[in-house]
C-alpha cells in the first residue's frame, strides 16, 4: 500500500515534467492518423464503432489501446494492458507500450470516465499531434475536452467533429 502510493507519485512526477518539455504544434495540419486509449472498465466500445468513428474523420490509420485495471487477463498482442505494464517513473514495460507511445498520431482521444495516473502517463508520453480526451480532470494533458455522461460514441463523435471543423481541422 505505501509503495503503490510512493510509485504514483513517482509517475506523477514524471507526467510533469514530460508535458512541460511537450512542443505544442501550430499548423492545421488534418488528421489522417488516429490513435485511441480506452479505459475498457469503463467504457464499452466495439472496433466496428472505431472504424466509423475514423470514417467519419477521413482518418486512414488506426491504432487501439485498452486499459483495464485487471492484472491477470491482459494480453498486449490485443492491446490490453494493466497497471503492472508501467513501472516507477512512468517506465514503460513492454515494447507494444513504447511502439504505440513513439506513434506519431495525428490525435489520441482518450476515452475514459474517471481519472487513471496511469492512462495519464501513457497519454503524457504518447508522440500524438493532438490530444482529445473525455475526462475534465486531466485538461493540462489535452489540446481538447468533450465530456459526455454517460458515454455514447455517436454524441462524442458528432461534438468531436464540430469542435475539430472550428478548430480547422477536418
Amino acid at each position: 500500500m505505501f509503495f503503490k502510493g510512493l510509485k504514483e507519485k513517482s509517475i506523477l512526477k514524471a507526467i510533469s515534467k514530460h508535458n512541460n518539455s511537450r512542443q505544442l504544434l501550430d499548423g492545421n495540419s488534418k488528421f489522417k492518423t488516429i490513435g485511441f486509449l480506452i479505459n475498457s472498465d469503463e467504457v464499452s466500445i466495439t472496433d466496428k464503432e472505431l472504424v466509423a468513428v475514423c470514417k467519419v474523420f477521413n482518418a486512414n490509420n488506426l491504432g487501439v489501446l485498452y486499459y483495464t485495471k485487471i492484472r491477470k487477463k491482459t494480453n498486449i498482442e490485443l492491446g490490453l494492458i494493466s497497471p503492472k505494464n508501467i513501472g516507477w517513473s512512468a517506465v514503460l514495460k513492454l515494447p507494444k507500450l513504447k511502439k504505440f507511445c513513439q506513434t506519431e498520431f495525428d490525435v489520441l482521444i482518450t476515452l475514459t470516465q474517471t481519472d487513471s495516473i496511469y492512462l495519464n502517463a501513457i497519454n503524457a508520453f504518447s508522440k500524438a499531434r493532438f490530444k482529445v480526451s473525455t475526462t475534465c480532470s486531466n485538461d493540462y494533458l489535452n489540446d481538447l475536452i468533450v465530456t459526455t455522461t454517460p458515454f455514447e460514441v455517436n454524441v462524442f463523435t458528432s461534438e468531436l467533429k464540430k469542435y475539430l471543423t472550428i478548430l480547422n481541422k477536418l
